[in-house]
């Protein structure tokens, strides 16, 4: 049979060591793992905010300015107000305005025409 330690802890100290042992392996690997767990979080949070940082800026660069398209639209020569206000609410389509835009500027008015007054 063990020997336990006395309460002053001088016989078998070895017997206390040995019992606590495990318990502080346990802790240890626990907090090896918690550690690991929040370095993949923190990884994960990262590749997330540069995603998103990515997508913004694509999306800036991307957008079409408003102010480009009005423009645009008051550049044509001799469009009456009318169509140039239903024109102004039928490119607030991003889809649209990107037509619109590529459009060679002869066929502008033209294809404004065909897509207000069919």
């Amino acid at each position: 049979c063990e020997e336990r330690a006395d309460r002053g802890g001088n016989k078998n100290s070895s017997y206390q060591y040995k019992r606590h042992q495990p318990e502080m392996e346990q802790n240890l690997q626990q907090s090896k793992k918690v550690q690991r767990v929040d370095e993949g979080m923190a990884d994960a949070l990262r590749e997330m905010a540069a995603a998103v940082t990515t997508l913004t800026k694509k999306e800036n660069d991307n957008s079409i300015s408003t102010k480009n398209v009005i423009d645009t639209l008051q550049a044509i020569p001799d469009i009456d107000e009318d169509l140039l206000l239903d024109a102004c609410d039928f490119l607030e389509d991003e889809k649209k305005a990107r037509m619109f835009l590529a459009l060679d500027h002869t066929l502008r008015k033209k294809w404004l025409m065909r897509k207000l007054r069919p």
